[in-house]
């Protein structure tokens, strides 16, 4: 990475934007995530992959919370990539996406399973524990570089393929009503059948990682027992799931007998659809899998070389281990981020400058939403229904705990940390996200109302407002 820069990166940013609309996704994120981030989307296996080429890219982060911003048209243009590979092979396990995806999800379980356990890391010598570091970081860009291209697709996008396919409005919209209802095991399903059958702590951990930390081996015990009680009981839980599996097996045969009806172009669009939602889901465990060794890893070597952990957020992986920094060194660095850094990477260069955090987002954000309706918000429908109650404004983990029954969850986007909340919600809105997201996927799992893509939800409502979520419209209104 080049050396600390003077650059106004924002405004280097802005200008190679030069107009383009901008993608913001946020979140309680550390300095080595956006490391694993940064290169899963600009390493050679992306290239591989797909034409066209992500960036310029920028991320602005204080060691705890962070923002990333990029441009939309390349976003889309690797989905759109994945689509015409699709009409080529005609069935997913064709692809290389595929193929290169299921590689290094195999190969990652294997290695999981293998290294995490607690005694592992004791016992490791400081070198194999670097190279815990280093094969984790591997599976998590390699499994994010083979499924970037299901980030970017969303009911606008969809409806807009099958158009150019030659299919009605009409009919396109209730094809797309259709798809996107329950028709895999989502993570958060995953996590349910996780706690309630697993052999040992290690094989789990994963499911309790976020982009910032892990659990500890000896909070994962009392975290299930918090889960289960939070969902009723053990005996209420199984039920769930199997209602669940049930309502999966039933979408299954509906979705399948819509395509009967279908031309062989549309039913092939129903399948990339569909393979790109769960694409987005089914990622989550070799990407997590990858960090929670990187977690634990890191955690052991800095207690080895006297470091204390809570600085290693601020730092970047290849610096943590990079045998020329002292322990001092180390602490220096930590120290001067905590303001803030930004990171501006593109298919030419990568640049670091130390800015002040906050009035940096402000900066960009304030160029992405010059007008804003303070009383309604619009977004995409991710699961339709209607519901009125007390907006809470949840950034991350720290908000958890103002959440209440009933309350209506507004957030950036969501990740697995947040189900429990959004199982407790009256509805669920997001600033980002298409058909594919996490919100989406779990929301209509669970059925609740859910608009995603507001773009500002957490910038023009505030905790307290009385808000009506109309998800059959997209509609969000303030109500006086």
């Amino acid at each position: 990475m080049n050396s600390l820069s003077k650059v106004d990166l924002i405004e280097k940013f802005i200008s190679e934007m030069n107009g383009e609309k901008i993608i913001q996704q946020a979140g309680t994120i550390s300095f080595f995530t956006v490391e694993y981030f940064v290169e899963g989307w600009f390493n050679n296996k992306c290239k591989s992959l797909y034409k066209s080429r992500i960036g310029p890219f920028i991320s602005v982060n204080d060691g705890s919370n962070g923002s990333v911003f990029f441009a939309e048209k390349p976003w889309v243009g690797v989905t759109l990539d994945n689509l015409e590979h699709f009409f080529e092979k005609k069935v997913e396990k064709k692809l290389l996406e595929y193929k290169e995806f299921y590689k290094v999800k195999k190969e990652c379980a294997k290695f999981y399973s293998k290294i995490n356990n607690e005694s592992v890391y004791e016992k490791a010598t400081q070198k194999e524990l670097i190279g815990f570091i280093k094969e984790g970081e591997r599976f998590a860009q390699d499994a994010l570089a083979a499924s970037t291209f299901a980030e970017a697709l969303d009911d606008e996008l969809l409806l807009k393929i099958f158009k150019e396919n030659n299919t009605g409005e009409e009919k396109a919209k209730r094809i797309i009503e259709t798809l996107k209802k329950p028709s895999f095991e989502s993570i958060s399903l995953a996590t349910d059948k996780g706690i309630l059958n697993y052999k040992n702590l290690g094989e789990i951990q994963w499911l309790f990682s976020t982009y910032y930390s892990t659990l500890k081996f000896g909070e994962i015990k009392e975290k299930v027992s918090l889960l289960i009680k939070e969902k009723g009981g053990k005996k209420k839980l199984v039920s769930e799931v199997k209602k669940i599996e049930s309502e999966i097996i039933k979408n299954r045969r509906e979705i399948e007998g819509m395509k009967k009806n279908l031309s062989e172009r549309e039913k092939i669009i129903v399948d990339f659809a569909i393979f790109n939602m769960r694409m987005r889901d089914e990622r989550i465990e070799p990407i997590k899998k990858g960090m929670t060794v990187i977690y634990n890893s890191i955690k052991e070597y800095a207690k080895r070389i006297g470091l204390d952990e809570k600085y290693a957020p601020l730092l970047a992986i290849h610096e943590l281990i990079n045998p020329n920094f002292s322990k001092k060194d180390l602490v220096i660095l930590a120290d001067s981020r905590k303001g803030g850094q930004i990171i501006f990477v593109s298919q030419k260069e990568k640049i670091v400058s130390s800015q002040d955090y906050s009035k940096s987002i402000q900066r960009i954000e304030s160029m992405m939403h010059k007008e804003i309706n303070a009383s309604e918000l619009k977004g995409f429908v991710a699961n339709k229904g209607f519901a009125k109650g007390v907006a809470k404004i949840i950034l991350n983990a720290n908000d958890f705990f103002k959440f209440k029954e009933g309350d209506i969850l507004v957030a950036s986007m969501t990740r697995v940390e947040y189900v429990p909340l959004m199982k407790k919600a009256g509805a669920i809105i997001t600033n980002e996200g298409g058909i594919t997201c996490h919100a989406a996927i779990v929301a209509r799992e669970l059925k609740k109302p859910c608009i995603i893509g507001t773009r500002v939800a957490t910038k023009v409502l505030k905790d307290g407002d009385m808000i009506e979520v109309n998800a059959n419209t997209g509609i969000v209104r303030k109500i006086k």
